[in-house]
């Protein structure tokens, strides 16, 4: 296998650089070796002579953003239910442990924020479908736990139907990745998130009681009888 490690400058660097802004604008699936090495102004062999292939290229992007996002996110989750003490963590500790990492992005790479915020929603989006197989088995491995933990603070919630609620957090959460500029552009991402949390949290406490059968179709509805 080869070397994942990204020096500070040279081709390698900006191979690394072009893919990252084309994979966060376009998706991972709509650019080529080609659209790489053209951004780069390299030669179009580039990438396989610095990565070896494409889908080594994003195993790198991928590695340089969404794996340290992971660790931190699961180091806060711990740190969170250890701090508890045994007691039940709340709704907003579990959701700061998963968001606050997106934010504060300790180990990305030198690249503007709003490239990453975007670079993460790709994956949100897909459910980790573009992530190789060992990290696809990661990202799914931590969504577990998440849930694991929301099901524990959560216990008159059904299973299937929490699972339903996180799905909707993270489609919520990669649209605001996606758009987090013009969404709130007086806002500071602290302010913007700090109002998703409190939104999330809301969804998820809904009571058993309010999850009501769906309302019939529209052709299954009485017409109404108006007598003039």
């Amino acid at each position: 296998m080869r070397d994942l490690t990204i020096p500070e400058l040279g081709p390698k660097r900006k191979l690394l650089a072009a893919a990252e802004k084309l994979f966060a604008e376009k998706g991972f699936d709509l650019v080529s070796v080609r659209d790489v090495s053209e951004a780069a102004k390299m030669n179009v062999a580039a990438v396989n002579y610095h990565f070896g292939s494409r889908a080594a290229l994003l195993a790198t992007v991928i590695l340089h953003h969404v794996t340290p996002l992971q660790e931190q996110q699961l180091k806060r989750l711990n740190e969170a239910e250890r701090r508890a003490n045994g007691d039940v963590i709340s709704i907003e500790g579990i959701l700061h442990a998963m968001i606050q990492p997106i934010i504060s992005n300790p180990h990305a790479i030198k690249l503007s924020q709003n490239i990453h915020y975007q670079l993460v929603s790709r994956i949100f989006t897909d459910n980790g479908a573009s992530l190789s197989l060992s990290q696809r088995e990661v990202y799914l491995r931590v969504n577990d736990r998440f849930k694991s933990s929301l099901e524990t603070v959560l216990p008159t919630v059904d299973p299937k139907n929490l699972a339903i609620r996180f799905h909707f957090i993270q489609g919520a959460l990669a649209h605001l990745l996606l758009r987090v500029e013009s969404l709130a552009p007086k806002l500071t991402m602290e302010q913007v998130f700090h109002q998703f949390v409190a939104f999330a949290a809301a969804g998820l406490r809904l009571s058993e009681t309010t999850e009501a059968v769906p309302p019939p179709l529209a052709e299954e509805s009485p017409q109404a009888v108006f007598n003039f």
